[in-house]
């Protein structure tokens, strides 16, 4: 179980830029996905990973579609390292898998309101961590949404 614990971080941060504080009513309309790691990863396209996993974030957390302004949120992934469940199952730290990411939040006037990080790893574990190397999507952009909305 320590190893369950130790194996998994996620860490995350939210800064408000705007004075006045978030609009309690924002919706956000349209999300970009940016691979600033200037690496190719495999087959993973990792901005459509990005993008999706964070429309449905968007999506299950009710920020979508709504009655306040319009906002556009652009996630640049700084690091992503795939890992190996396997080389994590052999040696805790070995085959580790990172998603890391810098998104901002745009008004309507494309001024940026907020910016967040988030980092998600997986560097322990076996046969259960099979799929991390696409989990940290889900989790990063779960977390930078309700950054976002916990902001609200």
């Amino acid at each position: 179980m320590i190893l369950l614990v130790i194996g998994c971080a996620t860490n995350s941060n939210i800064q408000i830029n705007s004075s006045g504080g978030l609009d309690p009513n924002l919706s956000i309309d349209r999300i970009e996905a940016v691979n600033s790691t200037g690496k190719d990863f495999e087959g993973i396209n990792v901005e459509i990973e990005m993008r999706m996993a964070t429309i449905e974030a968007v999506r299950n957390a009710g920020l979508k579609d709504r009655a306040g302004t319009s906002h556009h949120l652009r996630v640049d992934i700084v690091q992503y390292e795939k890992g190996n469940a396997a080389a994590r199952w052999l040696m805790p730290g070995l085959g580790k898998t990172i998603l890391s990411v810098e998104a901002t939040l745009f008004d309507s006037q494309e001024k940026p309101v907020a910016s967040s990080q988030a980092t998600r790893s997986v560097g322990a574990g076996g046969a259960f961590t099979i799929g991390a190397w696409k989990a940290v999507f889900d989790d990063v952009a779960t977390t930078l949404v309700s950054d976002i909305k916990e902001a609200i």
